[in-house]
């Protein structure tokens, strides 16, 4: 039922942030909710694609941020399945 809630949560904050920000906001706003909600793994694969996506941006300095203060260093973590590394 956690999951349900926390799917459709995310399915808002998407809709809803779509229409007012960009695509860099979007994924660190869902990151942080998962970060909130102890989804780890999923918040570090979203600042991932921050990283990947927006790499000379503003976001790209929040996710690596982010990703330090969590423990998973940029060049520490390797995320084959999503990014074909």
């Amino acid at each position: 039922m956690r999951s349900v809630i926390a799917g459709m949560l995310i399915g808002l904050l998407v809709v809803s942030a779509g229409c007012s920000k960009d695509g860099g906001q979007v994924l660190i706003d869902t990151a942080d909710l998962e970060l909130k909600q102890n989804n780890l793994e999923h918040a570090v694969q979203l600042y991932w694609q921050v990283l990947e996506k927006y790499p000379n941006s503003k976001y790209s300095k929040i996710a690596n941020k982010q990703l330090v203060e969590i423990g998973k260093k940029p060049e520490a973590i390797n995320i084959p399945v999503l990014y074909g590394r």
